[in-house]
Formats: structure tokens, C-alpha cells, sequence
């Protein structure tokens, strides 16, 4: 017979077990959890690292203005495309991988034929950088300038504009995409996107990028037609500077005319000193002659 103090150890023994097999599950459960973060950390690890490499090569390209071999391409693009691999839902690898193809586009393409295949793989890119993130006006923008460089002006183009315009309002690059979008496609603008843009480019002249935008005015001629729009203040930064230049350039024709009289008259004025050097020099030898002449008949 058992004791009740026996009875309740093997009570107690019996209640142990379950709870020590509990234990290994969930310890077990954890280091799997554990195991998995190691491999997703990993991952992300590689493919910031591929993403970094990548990035360096492709910035220093861009601010070199320099095209890269077609080797060192490769190895840019296979990085990237590791990256995207390895995270496919980070939406900044999936913007530059566009940036890529769009570069690749402008500054590499052999032929025209080219360009629009390569463009519209970038449009890819941007697509899915901006449904993974859908709040980053970045991507929204060059989502935009992919779409005005296809010639594709439609409600997709509109709805990326007006995002783009929604969601970086103080971002200087953006401000500059949203101009050269705007400015490039003024009449197929509504009244209210133009209102838009209007606003845009205002908050762009009083930004790092005001060179630019007035570079995009003078490239589509639209500087004369936004100097009788934009607000007196805005007109200040781009009419004032029109209208210098247009000064500059009549000073200098005129400089140019008064230069080209100067030659002329010093021309002139080397012409009547060569004349009178040779009625001079036929003078003396006149002279000559008739005293040699006299002398003869003396003689």
C-alpha cells in the first residue's frame, strides 16, 4: 500500500511530466525563431551589402557623367538584382534598379530602337517601388519622368504627377521632376493640375533647384509665358534675369559694333597710312629721277 506522502509525489511526478515536455516545445519553437530571424537578418544583410556596392559604382557614374563599361555594368546590375532577390519588398532597391534602367536608357543606348524597351522596364521598377511605398514622393516622381519620356500622358501619368506634387512639396529633387513633367505637358494640364505645378514650381525657384527650373522654362521656350503667370515675387527671380541678359546681349552687339567700326576705321586708317607711304616713296623717286635727269643734260 502507498503512503499519502507517496501518493503525492507520484502525483506530483505525474503533473512534472507534461510540463517538462511543454518546455522542449517551446524551446525548441524559440530556437527555430531564432534560427529563422539569423537567416532573414542574413539576408537583408547580403543584399544591403549588394545594394551599397551597387549604389557607389552607379552614383559615381552619375555625378562623373561618365559611361561605364558594359563589365562593370553587369556587375552593378547582378547586384542589384541580388538585392531585390533577397528583399523583394524593399521598395528602395526596386526605385534604383528603375533608376538603373532608365541611366542605361539615356546614356547607353546604341540605337533609338533601344531606349522606349529599356524605359519601359524602368516604368516596372517604379511601378512596384510605389506599391510597395506608396507615401515615398521619390518614386512617385520618377515614376512620373518615365511616363513624360515614354510620351505615355495619361491618368496614370496625371495620378503620379499629383502624387508626386502631394507628397513632396519641399523635396528639391522632386520639385524639379514635377516642373520638367509640368512644363513639358502645360496643355494637356487641367486647370487645376496646372494650379499645381504653379505651385510646384514657386516652391522650387525659392530652392536649391531655381537654376534648373529656369533652365527648363528656356529649354521648352516657356519662360516669356510663366514671366506673365507667376507671382510678381517669383517673376522677380525669372523675369529679372531675362531681361538682363536680354540687355546683356544688346550691349553686347553693340560692343561688338563699335569693335567692328574700330577695326574699320583703323583698317582705314592703315590704308590712307599706306597710301601716303607710297605717294612718299613715288615722290622721292620722281625727285630722283628728274635730278639725275637734270644733271645728265648739264653734263
Amino acid at each position: 500500500m502507498h503512503t499519502p506522502l507517496q501518493e503525492k509525489d507520484l502525483s506530483t511526478d505525474v503533473v512534472a511530466a507534461p510540463l517538462d515536455r511543454g518546455s522542449r516545445a517551446l524551446a525548441g519553437l524559440t530556437i527555430l525563431m531564432l534560427v529563422i530571424a539569423l537567416i532573414c537578418a542574413a539576408k537583408w544583410g547580403l543584399a544591403s551589402a549588394g545594394h551599397t556596392f551597387a549604389m557607389w559604382h552607379f552614383t559615381s557614374w552619375q555625378k562623373s557623367n561618365q559611361t561605364p563599361d558594359v563589365r562593370m555594368w553587369k556587375w552593378v546590375h547582378e547586384a542589384m538584382y541580388w538585392s531585390i532577390k533577397l528583399d523583394p519588398d524593399h521598395a528602395e532597391y526596386l526605385n534604383d534598379m528603375g533608376r538603373l534602367y532608365e541611366f542605361t536608357a539615356i546614356k547607353m543606348a546604341e540605337h533609338d530602337s533601344q531606349v522606349k524597351p529599356l524605359l519601359e522596364i524602368s516604368l516596372t521598377f517604379f511601378r512596384d517601388a510605389v506599391r510597395r511605398r506608396p507615401s515615398w514622393a521619390r518614386a512617385w516622381a520618377n515614376l512620373t519622368l518615365t511616363k513624360h519620356r515614354l510620351g505615355n500622358i495619361d491618368e496614370e501619368f496625371m495620378v503620379a504627377l499629383d502624387r508626386s506634387i502631394q507628397l513632396g512639396p519641399a523635396v528639391p529633387a522632386v520639385q524639379q521632376i514635377v516642373a520638367e513633367a509640368g512644363i513639358a505637358n502645360w496643355r494637356a494640364l487641367s486647370v487645376s493640375m496646372r494650379k499645381k505645378v504653379l505651385l510646384n514650381i514657386h516652391g522650387g525657384l525659392g530652392s536649391l533647384r531655381k537654376r534648373q527650373i529656369v533652365s527648363i522654362m528656356d529649354y521648352y521656350n516657356m519662360r516669356a509665358y510663366f514671366c506673365k503667370i507667376l507671382p510678381s515675387s517669383d517673376q522677380k527671380k525669372v523675369c529679372k534675369k531675362q531681361a538682363f541678359l536680354l540687355v546683356k546681349m544688346i550691349c553686347r552687339s553693340n560692343d561688338d559694333r563699335q569693335s567692328h567700326q574700330q577695326d574699320e576705321h583703323d583698317r582705314i586708317g592703315r590704308d590712307l597710312q599706306i597710301g601716303v607711304d607710297t605717294r612718299m616713296n613715288q615722290d622721292r623717286y620722281n625727285a630722283h629721277e628728274t635730278g639725275e635727269s637734270h644733271a645728265l643734260h648739264q653734263g
